[in-house]
């Protein structure tokens, strides 16, 4: 055997082992939907949102009503403590409405493996332009370790289709597939609020590069769904305006750094003092990159900035930094092991501190620090490894 046959054989072998662990997750996978579509319990997740949400749309109803929406969920037997009122904005409303065709277990079922599936799909495609199709076993494990992600689809959060959102447009803006690219933004516009710097910077590169069919495709696909959701309710914008108002989303406390100092200080405009810090720090962000933007290096940035900083986000949402955590891979890849070991021991120790939480049940004000812990280690990732580079 030559020294090249090796080599072959030895590259099989790693190769066999990465589709080994890639087809392992599928089977686990699978395994948990079959469960789910198995259970005859219509056990209630945040599908209920959508699920009940969709039913009063079709029933004639108002999706954003809480007494129609209890009513519903008490005749169902599966009303928690509160109403489970949707929030997310009307154009949301084609994509549930489906849904509510099926029964409720059946519905979650099928809610889950279209987010496990959209999942797997944006690993897929975020590993191909942050790691550039190497080493794709580590892409899998780091999605798998990432706490978020399997929280977002435990629960049946909504947060699977935003970051295929973002993972789309990422993969097509890379190939100047403008249009495709903003048609993905449509997903990622389901909670807009998330990523709210992304939304800035979106119309921001519009006007300095000139480069409007992304803004132009993701306004027309809005349109479109927005005409479709009035369709189906005529009224949905308004009543959805009007919970807002009556509710006072804006201010209502969440677990997020800028809710846990009104939290701590019992004073409301607290909530917003991390908006008006990302609000400078952008500025002097763009000043300093617009002139060589690239989304795949700046994107992540925005991001982590943006869900450190939004005024009303949970835990599970931070599925949508899984750009940010791939791209802050990519940089450890290929730097020293002794830059990349400290950074991994973070990264698990901030997956495993949270885990331990959750099985704590502890309140949800217990994660408010996890959005900063995620910009604090990606910001010391990639200053450990410019300084490496510079060195």
């Amino acid at each position: 055997m030559t020294p090249g046959d090796s080599h072959n054989s030895g590259g099989q072998g790693a190769r066999k082992w990465r589709v080994g662990l890639i087809l392992c997750l599928l089977v686990v996978a699978l395994a948990l939907l079959l469960r789910l579509g198995g259970e005859r319990a219509a056990t209630a997740n945040d599908f209920a949102f959508y699920w009940t949400a969709a039913r009063l749309v079709l029933d004639g109803g108002n999706p954003y009503s809480p007494r129609e929406t209890v009513d519903l969920q008490n005749r169902l037997s599966f009303a928690g403590k509160g109403p489970l009122v949707m929030l997310n904005p009307p154009w949301v409303l084609p994509v549930i409405v489906p849904f509510g065709l099926l029964s409720f277990s059946t519905g979650k079922s099928l809610w889950f493996g279209i987010g496990l599936a959209l999942t797997l799909v944006s690993v897929q495609w975020l590993w191909d332009l942050y790691g550039e199709g190497e080493n794709r076993w580590i892409g899998w494990m780091v999605a798998v370790t990432f706490l978020p992600v399997a929280v977002v689809l435990a629960i049946g959060q909504i947060g699977p289709l935003v970051l295929f959102g973002l993972s789309g447009y990422l993969r097509f803006e890379a190939s100047h597939d403008d249009y495709v690219a903003g048609a993905f933004l449509f997903l990622t516009a389901l909670k807009p609020h998330l990523v709210f710097l992304f939304w800035i910077a979106l119309l921001l590169c519009a006007l300095h590069r000139r480069r409007w069919k992304p803004l132009a495709s993701v306004l027309a696909v809005l349109a479109g769904a927005s005409f479709l959701a009035v369709l189906l309710d005529h009224q949905a914008f308004q009543q959805y305006v009007g919970h807002l108002g009556e509710e006072r989303i804006v201010l209502q406390e969440s677990p997020t750094l800028g809710g846990l100092l009104r939290h701590i200080s019992g004073l409301p405009a607290m909530q917003f003092v991390p908006l008006a810090g990302a609000a400078v720090w952008f500025v002097l962000y763009w000043i300093r990159w617009r002139s060589t933007w690239e989304w795949r290096d700046r994107l992540p940035s925005l991001l982590l900035v943006s869900i450190m900083a939004t005024f009303y986000a949970w835990f599970f949402d931070q599925v949508v930094l899984l750009p940010s955590v791939f791209y802050a891979t990519a940089l450890l890849v290929r730097s020293p092991r002794k830059t990349w070991l400290g950074a991994v021991i973070a990264y698990l120790a901030i997956n495993c501190l949270t885990f331990l939480l959750i099985l704590d049940h502890r309140p949800a004000f217990y994660y408010s620090w996890t959005a900063l812990a995620w910009l604090v280690l990606a910001a010391v990732v990639q200053r450990s490894v410019s300084e490496r580079l510079l060195a």
